[in-house]
């Protein structure tokens, strides 16, 4: 048999439609209802199927709970330690525990809670734990008593014997120590306030300065050493900042470990020049005296060298912290505070951007078989005052001016710059910033997805938001019992969980797609397929219906 043969042989045959009429009314009504079958029972759910957006579980009961209650409770331990005076430890305990808690029964966004213990034994105070405040009771020879604070987590009342039986003393003890662990050690106001501040029910404006200096909650930050030299052909600096790094600032990053992650790099650059127009003060003689900028132009010398710092590539925010070495013509230059008087460091802080210092190089020599002179910066004139602006950039400020209202000592701190109690505070403070960002994130990532349908949420987003919700929770609850670095490190999981799912690029694919578009595009698209379907669906049924009326009569 040859190909042809068989190719036949499988062809159908005009004789197997012989006698079978195409225009007839059962042929017609099968046609109708397979074209149906065929449009409604796959032709629907597939174009469903392959437009639906998938949208994974979310835990929105346990989101909106968690908003409803966003009132944190922070618990600190205070421990009074009497060494050999005639202070009843235990009534003194029992006020100092009643004026410490007294006006914290109402909370508002924070409520601090004080567990006040009393101790005979110094053991307890060497143990030196977090979120810890150690109150001792020394012997005073001297007539009188003294507080005082240290680097640690102590505060030293010195009294004496004659002193200790005073109760009014006792009292002006009791007070002080009152406001120095809530104002100056604990800083209740500002915890509050910040929190309030992230759920935008902000009542308290008192510390609006000290937060807009304050660098955000993120978990990483660059630090970038900039030294500026506008003149190389005239003078050339040079500085070793790679020993500054150990000396000064090695100590105090490592000693903020655990809250922030400092990457440090440094850079020189040439012919980068800062257009400004300095005054002059001149001497009886007319003779020129120094140079000096104003506070209000120093907002102007930031932005022409701005462009020119962002030399290293990064994903992580980056303080700044530049050294411009003052152009020949316009030395000695130096910057007067709003109160007329020039400023010692001659440096200014730019609010979580970093600061500026402008150098005066006196120091210089000349290079042999060269025109220019060669200056070296001086890294001690430099590293102190940038330390502060540091200090200040992490929100945390310096405690000499409420120390000396409250009449307690400071004892000095070392290199590292950061007292044991400040990292306490700092904890604190940034524990409950993240607790907070990651509520209020995931409310936000909430109203939205529920007033958006067309958002996808994948399984990674849901997994990200189930994550932030169960550590944002955990970590307020380690708070309420005073598990601060724990307490701290769950709170960086759910901050970052919470940052992860609100600003996934998948969220924004579907977000601006309006439901009048989608009928502009499916009516066109259906509307010619569907209209013949539905009429022969309808005829069909009609003549279905006929067909059986006439059977019955």
């Amino acid at each position: 048999m040859t190909s042809e043969s068989k190719i036949m042989t499988l062809s159908p045959s005009k004789s197997a439609f012989k006698g079978h009429d195409f225009n007839s009314e059962e042929t017609q009504i099968l046609a109708a209802l397979s074209i149906c079958i065929l449009f409604f029972g796959v032709g629907v759910p597939v174009w469903w199927k392959t437009t639906n957006v998938y949208r994974a579980d979310l835990p929105y009961h346990e989101i909106s709970k968690l908003h409803g209650e966003r009132q944190m409770t922070v618990q600190i331990f205070v421990d009074v330690i009497n060494e050999n005076t005639p202070v009843n430890c235990n009534t003194f305990t029992k006020n100092l525990n009643h004026l410490l808690n007294d006006e914290n029964m109402n909370q508002t966004s924070v409520g601090v809670v004080y567990k006040v213990t009393c101790h005979d034994e110094r053991e307890t105070a060497k143990v030196n734990k977090v979120n810890h405040i150690y109150i001792i009771f020394t012997n005073n020879d001297e007539r009188g008593y003294g507080l005082r604070l240290t680097t640690k987590r102590e505060v030293i009342c010195s009294i004496s014997d004659e002193k200790s039986g005073d109760s009014e003393v006792l009292e002006l003890v009791q007070s002080t120590l009152t406001s120095l662990i809530r104002d100056v050690m604990v800083r209740e106001s500002i915890l509050k306030e910040l929190v309030s501040n992230i759920h935008q029910e902000r009542k308290d404006f008192s510390h609006d300065q000290e937060m807009m200096k304050m660098i955000q909650g993120n978990l990483k930050f660059d630090i970038l050493f900039s030294l500026l030299c506008p003149e190389p052909n005239v003078q050339v600096a040079e500085w070793n900042i790679e020993e500054a790094d150990d000396l000064y600032l090695k100590a105090m990053l490592e000693k903020v470990e655990p809250v922030f992650d400092f990457n440090v790099g440094s850079q020189t650059l040439y012919y980068t020049l800062i257009p400004y127009a300095p005054k002059v003060k001149k001497d009886n003689s007319n003779n020129v005296e120094y140079h000096y900028l104003t506070h209000n132009q120093l907002s102007l010398v930031i932005n022409p060298i701005e462009g020119r710092l962002g030399s290293q590539v990064s994903a992580d925010p980056t303080l700044n912290f530049v050294v411009y070495v003052t152009e020949k013509k316009f030395q000695p230059l130096y910057i007067q505070k709003n109160d007329k008087n020039l400023s010692q460091s001659n440096t200014f802080l730019i609010p979580r951007w970093g600061a500026l210092m402008f150098y005066n190089m006196n120091d210089t020599f000349d290079v042999e078989g060269n025109s220019y002179k060669k200056g070296i910066v001086d890294t001690n004139t430099i590293m102190k005052p940038f330390l502060n602006h540091l200090r200040a950039l992490m929100g945390i400020q310096n405690p000499k001016p409420h120390l000396s209202k409250l009449n307690v000592m400071l004892h000095q701190l070392n290199y590292d710059g950061i007292a044991d109690w400040e990292l306490d505070y700092l904890i604190r403070l940034r524990t409950l910033e993240r607790i907070a960002s990651a509520t209020h994130t995931l409310n936000s990532l909430y109203d939205l997805l529920s007033k958006i349908s067309n958002i996808v949420i994948n399984d990674n987003i849901a997994e990200e938001v189930y994550k932030a919700t169960e550590t944002a929770a955990k970590a307020k609850a380690l708070l309420a019992t005073g598990d601060l670095s724990e307490a701290l490190n769950i709170s960086k999981i759910s901050f970052k969980s919470s940052e992860t799912a609100f600003f996934d690029p998948t969220l924004l694919e579907l977000l601006y797609f309006p439901e009048d578009q989608k009928f502009a595009i499916y009516v066109p698209l259906f509307l010619p397929i569907s209209l013949p379907v539905f009429v022969s669906l309808v005829y069909t049924i009609r003549r279905l219906k006929n067909a059986k009326k006439s059977k019955t009569d």
